[in-house]
């Protein structure tokens, strides 16, 4: 699909936005819990926040105010499925504070992001050729690294593999395929250009099976069970995003204060520069 960009190439600013539901974060046993924020401190809500979505069916009901144009659930799946056809830059914000800055390139495999924390202070990561590059400016004790240390793991096993589901579509299809209802719910203005808010409505269980399958693989009996309780308890009863005049997905609210800003649709992501005779493997625990 060929990409839309929006005229000024800046991150689209909503004027007074309105907060969605709740959504959050479970945490599993004390080992897999610390394995968890660690690796969450690099990523933060780039996994959670579902930014990203690939749509490949709209799902559930769907209010339209047109029977000529698209629907507002088809319309919302090909803002998504044009964002994560290529490339995007994603702001995440909590409270109005800036803690990850991410880019994704989902046709190449590659995510860089850039956060921080007060227990691990500036937290880099890199998602590219099959493995996860960490660094914690503070390092991380619990699993043996150095501060300002590059590190590796396995994108698709080890303590940081959950970091690289960001980039699989059935995960990050997630929060689509579990919209009951998908709601246009009004205009708005970014920049000054024209975009509409739609509201999808959650099935929290499907939506806690697919993050849960994710997020601990393998997970069975009481642990998952415990695992998709906390995540029901959490999860938003609805999101909302807005759509600019050009489809281009720009905005996601999961209410508590979680915004994801999406801009840069197609273009190309720069690596930070790493020497790799300077890598260290991850300690294994």
């Amino acid at each position: 699909m060929n990409q839309k960009q929006h005229p000024s190439g800046s991150t689209a600013q909503l004027d007074e936005p309105q907060p969605a539901a709740n959504a959050g974060q479970p945490e599993t046993d004390s080992k897999k819990k610390r394995t968890w924020r660690i690796a969450r401190a690099a990523t933060a809500a780039v996994v959670l926040t579902g930014v990203g979505i690939t749509i490949v069916t709209t799902g559930g009901d769907d209010a339209s105010t047109s029977s000529d144009g698209p629907t507002p659930a088809e319309t919302v799946a090909a803002a998504f499925e044009s964002a994560t056809s290529s490339s995007i830059h994603v702001s995440m914000e909590k409270n109005g504070k800036r803690p990850t800055d991410a880019r994704i390139d989902y046709a190449n495999g590659i995510v860089v992001t850039t956060g921080a924390s007060l227990e691990y202070g500036q937290a880099d990561s890199v998602i590219r050729d099959g493995s996860v590059y960490m660094r914690f400016e503070k390092g991380a004790k619990a699993l043996s690294m150095e501060p300002g240390v590059w590190y590796k793991s396995s994108a698709t096993d080890g303590p940081f593999a959950s970091t690289a589901v960001v980039l699989d579509p059935e995960y990050l299809n997630a929060y689509v395929e579990a919209a009951t209802e998908v709601i246009e719910t009004g205009p708005v203005t970014f920049d000054g250009v024209d975009a509409t808010r739609y509201t999808l409505t959650q099935d929290k269980n499907a939506l806690a099976d697919a993050e849960a399958k994710h997020l601990v693989p393998g997970a069975s009996g009481q642990a998952l069970t415990d695992l998709r309780k906390q995540l029901v308890a959490t999860l938003p009863d609805s999101i909302e995003v807005i759509i600019d005049q050009y489809g281009n997905l720009v905005r996601m609210d999961e209410g508590h204060g979680d915004i994801s800003r999406i801009s840069d649709i197609g273009q190309p992501i720069e690596l930070p520069a790493i020497d790799e005779s300077e890598v260290e493997d991850l300690p294994t625990p």
